[in-house]
């Protein structure tokens, strides 16, 4: 989503995905004076992935967006920016304050304004830990076995890197925006197209595009997407296909979304890939 905005921004002119950051971060480091917002949005800009300041291992329950700013340039680099791939909160992050400077809103607002209202996803927002969000399901992670509560509780002024919650109703009210052009069809091909290729051989490709993961099969390509709290989203571009798996369970435990996707594709279509 965060992707998807922020190319629709240029589309309209409002920045460039090439534009330097430092067009709108002031003071940067050293480091970061050739990372462009093409850069963040691919994970090429060499930042780390986590930066939040922790105390004693564990999270503030506030982050203000500025605390989080310096936090980040404090941050030591991962590796050069542009020569190699890193999956980068960090890089989302700093991209979600880009877009507020090239535009002077709130990233929030911004979002909602732009595609949540106009899609009428009237169940989704932004995660915030002092409303009273009905309906809401409470995450769960599995430790020695059992399951846990998964504690969760800091709040985050900015969050283009995670904090949205949806429903599957409006999840499918978002996927029906890529078709009917409230995400423009160009803006789509960009986010879609391979950034960095991970594998290739003679049937099938590995790569990263902005804000997705893109798999060819033969003229066949599949993009997809998973999420920290159980949750996937995959799309046949060939077909049209599009499977949205929403779970409670922390990823990465017992069988994952993404492999639950791939079943449920498998079943809908039998001639859905193997991977």
């Amino acid at each position: 989503m965060t992707a998807s905005i922020i190319t629709t921004l240029d589309y309209q002119g409002k920045l460039s995905l090439d534009d330097k950051i430092s067009k709108y971060i002031d003071s940067i480091p050293s480091a970061w004076e050739t990372i462009t917002v093409r850069k963040l949005l691919g994970h090429m800009a060499g930042l780390n992935h986590s930066f939040e300041p922790q105390v004693n291992g564990s999270y503030l329950l506030n982050y203000s967006k500025e605390y989080m700013l310096e936090a980040a340039k404090n941050t030591l680099m991962k590796s050069v920016p542009g020569t190699d791939w890193e999956y980068s909160d960090q890089g989302y992050f700093l991209a979600g304050y880009v877009a507020e400077k090239a535009t002077g809103k709130i990233f929030d607002s911004l979002m909602t304004n732009e595609f949540f209202k106009p899609m009428g996803m009237t169940n989704t927002r932004f995660l915030s830990q002092d409303n009273i969000i009905p309906n809401r399901a409470a995450g769960y992670i599995i430790k020695n076995g059992e399951y846990k509560n998964n504690r969760r509780q800091w709040q985050f002024e900015l969050t283009p890197h995670f904090g949205v919650m949806s429903t599957i109703d409006d999840m499918i009210k978002y996927d029906k925006a890529i078709t009917q052009g409230i995400i423009n069809e160009k803006v789509f091909e960009e986010i879609t197209t391979p950034n960095r290729i991970f594998f290739k051989d003679n049937v099938q490709q590995y790569s990263y595009g902005l804000g997705w993961q893109v798999h060819d099969f033969d003229n066949r390509r599949i993009v997809a997407h998973s999420g920290y709290t159980g949750t996937v989203y995959l799309k046949d571009l060939k077909t049209g296909l599009s499977i949205i798996v929403l779970t409670n369970r922390d990823a990465n435990q017992g069988t994952s979304q993404d492999v639950l996707a791939k079943r449920i594709a498998k079943e809908v279509d039998k001639s859905f890939p193997n991977f």
